[in-house]
């Protein structure tokens, strides 16, 4: 009974030490993590490389310009059927593809390539045509304090700023716009004047336009042409909890640019599929396919059977239990004569008491030596699938369809833990082990 009690002890301390340690890797982790997300998240705002290769551009031949948006666009479109425009804000951060989504939530916390994001995306209200044929559109993007998606519009208001960064260009499947700023007003996410998209003629703008004018902080009363359209650039204000800063400027179709409206859309999609085969940011982020998640728990599973083979408090004691068998397996041997040792352990009647325990602990140096190359396999098996199915850059799950593999592969290398690491051969005399411990 003592020895099922002591058993029974043994394995709820180790248990108990196994819990401890993995809580508190998985609170390393996850703290980690938390810092890393904070960090990927400001950086990740910026315009990254994968977008900026497919940015629309303007191609200049003897005199003549160009546009070479047709296939830019279909493009993006594999990536994402939702966008619309690309905007860009001379010498500011702006520089961004323009989505549209079911509703004005869906690309506030979600991105170009469809994953969840607490940056979000710059989208176009739903109530609008996605064409930009509106006499009135609003454009939304969120305040980063770094200057990323619209943080620099709070810049405006410095005068000297605004006078220096009143142009841009938008540019779409079928027009490019240049961008005129004129204005710029602090009001709340309930004003209806500013927030209210309808499909309206010109006149009935009139209330919008006269509320602009008699409320901007920084810029000037600039009349519009008869073919301009108006936009809003609509970003959170640090002022207040609702507060919203709206940069309001005019959409005028470019004079100089020939529109290439020879395409459909579905001839563009037609066209740009064999090089979506063959890009890899195509191929990866298309949405509705790739990764777009990881999971916190393959991470833990991964440091786990990595702590297993590898276990910080119990490192030395683990691997030098080839060394202290051999010291036994000496010592009995060297035992030629009737000593006091040989007979503690013979005293029981059984005179090959000490020749089991030899051949025990010859049995388990051997278990534990293919014990190692097994834990080497699987903690590499395990880093390789958490590296090729999982990506930290993405956002973060509980589980994903990789999850029971590599718990699979942390409950084998526990096993093999259990069974190659510890001995249950012949009981070893304390006295042996004392004598060891003495030494």
């Amino acid at each position: 009974m003592g020895q099922i009690i002591e058993k029974v002890s043994k394995w709820a301390e180790r248990i108990l030490h196994f819990v401890i340690s993995i809580a508190a890797i998985a609170l390393m982790i996850y703290a980690g993590y938390a810092i890393w997300d904070a960090y990927y998240t400001q950086k990740n705002a910026f315009i990254s490389e994968d977008l900026l290769q497919y940015k629309p551009i303007i191609v200049s031949e003897d005199g003549t310009v160009t546009i070479t948006t047709q296939d830019t666009f279909g493009q993006l479109q594999q990536i994402n059927e939702d966008v619309k425009a690309w905007l860009t804000i001379y010498g500011t951060n702006i520089d961004y593809p323009v989505l549209q989504g079911r509703d004005d939530l869906q690309y506030a916390s979600e991105d170009v390539f469809g994953m969840a994001s607490l940056t979000g995306a710059i989208y176009m209200s739903a109530g609008n045509t996605s064409d930009f044929s509106d006499y009135y559109n609003i454009i939304y993007g969120h305040h980063m304090e770094n200057g990323a998606m619209f943080g620099d519009i709070d810049k405006y208001e410095e005068e000297n700023y605004f006078n220096s960064h009143r142009t841009g260009i938008l540019y779409t499947p079928g027009q490019i716009y240049d961008v005129d700023i004129y204005a710029l007003v602090r009001t709340n996410a309930y004003n209806d004047i500013i927030y209210g998209v309808a499909d309206k003629d010109a006149e009935d703008y009139d209330g919008l336009r006269k509320f602009v004018e008699d409320n901007y902080l920084v810029g000037t009363s600039l009349p519009l042409s008869e073919n301009s359209r108006l936009v809003a650039f609509s970003t959170c204000s640090s002022v207040d909890t609702n507060g919203r800063l709206v940069l309001f400027a005019s959409l005028t179709p470019s004079e100089s640019v020939i529109s290439p409206a020879s395409q459909t859309t579905d001839e563009v999609s037609a066209n740009t599929s064999a090089s979506a085969q063959d890009d890899p940011v195509l191929r990866r982020y298309a949405k509705g396919h790739g990764i777009k998640y990881w999971a916190l728990l393959n991470l833990i599973c991964v440091v786990s059977t990595l702590y297993i083979m590898l276990p910080l408090s119990r490192l030395t004691k683990k691997y030098s239990q080839p060394k202290t068998s051999r010291w036994m397996i000496n010592r009995i041997d060297e035992a030629e004569v009737p000593s006091r040792l040989l007979y503690l352990m013979t005293q029981d009647g059984d005179l090959e008491r000490p020749q089991k325990i030899v051949k025990a602990l010859k049995k388990f140096i051997k278990r534990m030596r293919v014990g190692v190359v097994f834990q080497i396999l699987l903690v590499l098996l395990s880093i390789v699938v958490f590296i090729l199915t999982e990506n930290l850059r993405n956002p973060i799950t509980l589980i994903d369809r990789w999850t029971p593999l590599m718990i699979l592969i942390l409950t084998v290398t526990g096993i093999v833990d259990d069974y190659c690491f510890v001995y249950r051969g012949e009981d070893i005399p304390e006295v042996l082990e004392d004598e060891k411990l003495s030494e």
